[in-house]
């Protein structure tokens, strides 16, 4: 298919000599048929290795994923959360428990933003090959080598790698990998674009400049070279092609030194206009963000504001598990007092490693900072100081009552069988009986500790909720209760129409 691959001797996993040349040789002279006909007169070989090129006829690319000893599902999950891994997606176990994904290179991807190296969070890290201009080798499958542990191990092919099959990576992932941008990069000095070879063929040409036009022309040509080049500054090698070709042209009393000076002052121009108009950076989208999150910390977070009694912001909470909805069912939460502290923050608490954070698009990129912040302010709760504690416990079990009733969370008896868990609100709705929100021994700490006034709080809930045990309940433990009439008139529409939906639904479920 024209790919280049080299014959592996000794379970090694780079080939050495191949027919006098070193294996880098054959991509670089294009001696594809030379190297194939080495591959299938070798004897003695223990594998293969192929090297993805600029002209493959199926670009792809690899990602080379180091993490041992970890299952194909939690990898995944962390690479691409909420994603299937699809048949079109070719996966190889690696000799020492690793993991090589194999994807078709997406159409239009400028491969000089790719990473030579991806750290995604969650341990998820590693190399990445692609068909562009960096050689960098990759085992195939059915290759022996020596592994980490001293010993044979072979490359298994678990997901078919027929490029003709393979299919382009999660939008999500490939977002994350290319806002990773500069990590592992060849030297900003090294790689001239064919079109920069073109520009001084043409400047070859020209019959001579005159004098007055000279330090403009070397200037312009200096610009031009710096647009189509991706380095910093130009190299000493380029430099002096470029003197060769256009000395001639400048005649006599123009010198090199001058002539130094006027380059690099075009080739900052042409710098700061390919920068200026180059391809801007996809902005990320709040699953994006989501995916990140998940990756890099473990959990998507949420964000509280404070106020105090007059209305104005005292404080802000962070936290991880639940929602800002639901707060009482966090596994850790924080507070903050700037919300330029919430990624160090999030940093802290989640135990991430701060070096894959400051990888991360959510430091390295202001879009997706700015993205965070915006995921966190429109989905954040708000709590309001020096509210009265009657107001801040009906407004509870309001919220306690509509979460119950999205979720569908209804039995339709007293003995019915509860939802799972202990830290639920779930509504009683029996036939004859009104209707009432239960809260679980759970959630009743939860409750109490929201209002803020715990001996206040305490005095509400005896004064308005009734207790009950329940079938099945342990000695001792009763569930908290009122009934819905007790609530918000809006709540209780909002409930009666949630609970139609829940019989439809298992009325349905039942002709099924």
């Amino acid at each position: 298919m024209g790919y280049y691959v080299f014959p592996v001797r000794n379970r090694q996993k780079f080939p050495t000599v191949i027919g006098g040349k070193t294996w880098e040789k054959y991509p670089a002279e294009k001696e594809q048929e030379l190297l194939h006909a080495h591959l299938m007169a070798d004897g003695g070989k223990t594998g293969a290795a192929l090297c993805p090129a600029e002209g493959d006829q199926i670009p792809v690319l690899i990602l080379d994923i180091d993490s041992y000893g970890a299952a194909l599902e939690q990898v995944w999950f962390a690479m691409a959360p909420g994603e299937a891994l699809e048949d079109g997606v070719g996966v190889v176990r690696s000799a020492s428990g690793g993991w090589h994904f194999w994807f078709r290179l997406p159409e239009d991807t400028d491969i000089r933003r790719l990473p030579a190296d991806i750290d995604l969070g969650g341990g998820i890290s590693g190399e990445l090959r692609v068909s562009g201009p960096n050689r960098r080798l990759i085992m195939l499958p059915g290759s022996v080598v020596t592994n980490k542990n001293g010993k044979p191990g072979e490359y298994t092919e678990l997901k078919p790698i027929l490029p003709t099959g393979l299919i382009a990576p999660p939008d999500s992932l490939m977002s994350r990998i290319l806002a990773r941008r500069g990590t592992g990069q060849k030297p900003e000095t090294e790689g001239v674009p064919t079109e920069a070879h073109h520009v001084l063929y043409l400047a070859g040409l020209i019959e001579g400049i005159p004098e007055g036009e000279r330090n403009n022309a070397v200037a312009k040509l200096g610009q031009v070279l710096g647009r189509l080049c991706p380095a910093r500054k130009p190299s000493e090698r380029l430099l002096a092609a470029i003197w060769d070709k256009i000395q001639p042209l400048l005649g006599a009393g123009f010198d090199q030194k001058e002539f130094l000076v006027a380059t690099h002052s075009g080739w900052k121009t042409g710098r700061r206009n390919a920068e200026t108009y180059g391809p801007r950076e996809k902005h990320p989208t709040v699953t994006e963000i989501r995916d990140e999150c998940e990756a890099v910390f473990g959990f998507v977070p949420w964000l509280c504001e404070v106020r105090d009694s007059s209305g104005k912001t005292k404080e802000w909470q962070v936290g991880f598990g639940g929602s800002a909805k639901r707060r009482n069912e966090a596994t850790n939460v924080t507070r903050v007092k700037d919300l330029g502290e919430v990624l160090p923050t999030l940093t802290r608490v989640s135990g991430a490693d701060p070096d894959t954070v400051v990888r991360s698009p959510l430091f390295i990129q202001p879009g997706w900072n700015k993205a965070l912040q915006f995921m966190l302010q429109y989905s954040r709760g708000v709590d309001q100081l020096g509210i009265p504690s009657e107001e801040k416990f009906w407004t509870a079990l309001d919220d306690y009552a509509r979460m119950a009733a999205s979720d569908y969370l209804f039995i339709e008896t007293w003995s019915g069988k509860r939802p799972a868990g202990s830290a639920q609100a779930f509504v009683v709705w029996p036939v004859e009986d009104p209707p009432s929100l239960i809260l679980p021994p759970g959630l009743q700490e939860a409750l109490v500790t929201s209002i803020g006034d715990l001996p206040a709080a305490k005095r509400l809930a005896k004064k308005y909720l009734m207790k009950k045990t329940l079938v099945g309940m342990r000695s001792g433990k009763e569930v908290w209760y009122c009934p819905l009439s007790a609530l918000e008139q809006t709540t209780q529409e909002f409930c009666g129409a949630q609970y139609e939906l829940f019989i439809r639904r298992n009325t349905n479920d039942s002709k099924t």
